[in-house]
């Protein structure tokens, strides 16, 4: 199961939903007042009863459903969808404090045991200087908010994303084999393609370069890192992956 499978317009398709049902409750209070008094105000018509009586309140009662669904929905996209314990509302990503206790504790059950399951993807935004420099700092935010969905869209149960700066974030995935580390970045790199920002009103998609380390059997984390961050191969668009020797 992945951490969370949402797509980028799922809080657009939520709220035209709900906009959608306001609109039709609305429809039916002014279906419902109309005939209303048109049964009221026109001479010689008997009062209403039976159905004709019945069918005002019934419109009442499909209105007030329908807003209350619209409501509901509305509410649940606006209250908070993550534990600001340990998740950034901002990404949705893990906070540095959690991931490294997170950490801690698995590489030290890891070297226990014997066994290594940890991989770890550092995933830098091309261009960071060029793009704050043209169009700012809000915008470099976005790019990351954008990034960091995509990242935990992908993660699987017990990967942990997080941010680490600007434009800088790392996955670490629970898995011991660079093909399975690749298999995430390419998931990734197909997402970000096909997603997209306006700023200033041009259209931007976010460039990333990846790469990644697998843990060797009792490498400190710090090490795992560095030898992550230090990978100078130039990475071609076509293939967002840069990977070091396992």
């Amino acid at each position: 199961m992945y951490d969370n499978p949402s797509i980028s317009g799922d809080s657009w398709q939520t709220r035209r939903v709900a906009l959608l049902f306001a609109f039709v409750a609305t429809t039916l209070v002014g279906i419902a007042i109309g005939g209303w008094m048109l049964s009221e105000e026109s001479p010689g018509r008997m009062p209403l009863s039976g159905a004709g009586l019945r069918a005002p309140h019934t419109a009442f009662a499909a209105a007030g459903a329908l807003l209350g669904i619209s409501s509901v929905l509305v509410w649940r996209k606006r209250r908070p969808r993550f534990d600001p314990a340990t998740r950034d509302p901002h990404t949705g990503l893990y906070l540095r404090e959690f991931v490294d206790e997170s950490l801690r504790n698995q590489v030290a059950l890891e070297d226990r045991d014997g066994h290594n399951r940890l991989a770890l993807v550092l995933v830098d935004i091309d261009g960071l200087a060029q793009l704050r420099e043209r169009y700012g700092g809000a915008a470099i935010g976005r790019m990351d908010a954008l990034l960091g969905r995509q990242l935990r869209s992908q993660a699987r149960a017990g990967d942990l994303p997080t941010q680490l700066g600007e434009g800088r974030f790392a996955v670490y995935l629970q898995c011991g084999e660079r093909e399975q580390a690749e298999a995430y970045c390419r998931r990734v790199a197909m997402l970000l393609a096909g997603d997209q920002i306006d700023v200033r009103g041009d259209v931007l998609k976010v460039s990333a370069t990846m790469r990644i380390a697998v843990r060797r059997p009792g490498e400190p984390l710090d090490v795992l890192y560095e030898r992550a961050s230090t990978q100078l191969d130039t990475v071609p668009q076509s293939t967002p992956v840069a990977d070091t020797a396992g």
